[in-house]
């Protein structure tokens, strides 16, 4: 992926990462994960602790470039009532694209000192850019049963541009998805990887946001 400088644009104008293992469950209300956002875009996070658990600092929402920069860094302040705590950014201080959110907070609980960690993708589209078509490229050929087929699916506009931000699902009925939806990064793209435990031709449908979906037929074998 070519590198773009998000840093350079952020005043002038979520393939989703792996989540990493939390110490603590983390209840995300908003926003929805590998979704897209626009205006204003409101953060509701609770920690779900443990007996005898509580949180010894305001959690941190850090919005990430498709390169993992952190671009700016909330306070999502908590409510004594209900436990919720909340931050709210103007979406439109960031160009259209793809972003990650990292959540972070640190918990004590038995005198152990605990950072819990949740990454979120989500497309910011506040502008008029939309997908117009998009192309799916795999290698067309029999897997085998350790074989795990990499689906590429490049989304354009109608002036043939790279389409960051859009979202894109995926459906396989008999096959395993490492995820069912992403977000487009900078160049456009999604990347995302099936495997079968059994032989089967796999049906595999892809859908970007309104547009017609897509098929493909993915052959795995004994």
């Amino acid at each position: 992926m070519k590198p773009f400088n998000y840093l350079a644009v952020l005043f002038c104008s979520v393939a989703a990462l792996p989540r990493p293992a939390a110490a603590a469950e983390l209840k995300i209300l908003e926003p929805a994960d590998r979704t897209l956002v626009r205006g204003e875009l409101r953060f509701r996070i609770k920690p779900e602790l443990a007996p005898g658990e509580r949180v010894v600092d305001t959690p941190e929402v850090t919005i990430q470039d498709d390169e993992g920069n952190g671009l700016i860094t909330l306070r999502a302040h908590p409510d004594t009532a209900t436990g919720i705590c909340a931050a709210t950014f103007d979406s439109k201080r960031l160009p259209d694209g793809y972003y990650q959110v990292m959540i972070h907070y640190k918990s004590l609980v038995g005198g152990a000192l605990k950072e819990v960690d949740e990454i979120l993708t989500l497309g910011v589209r506040n502008g008029t850019a939309k997908p117009a078509r998009f192309l799916v490229e795999l290698e067309d050929k029999p897997y085998g049963p350790k074989d795990t087929c990499t689906v590429t699916v490049k989304v354009v506009t109608a002036a043939g541009k790279p389409m960051p931000g859009a979202r894109v699902s995926f459906q396989a009925p008999g096959a395993v998805l490492d995820v069912n939806a992403a977000i487009t990064d900078s160049d456009g793209e999604v990347n995302i990887v099936l495997d079968a435990e059994t032989a089967a031709a796999i049906m595999l449908t892809i859908t970007v946001e309104k547009l017609a979906p897509v098929q493909r037929v993915v052959r795995f074998i004994d």
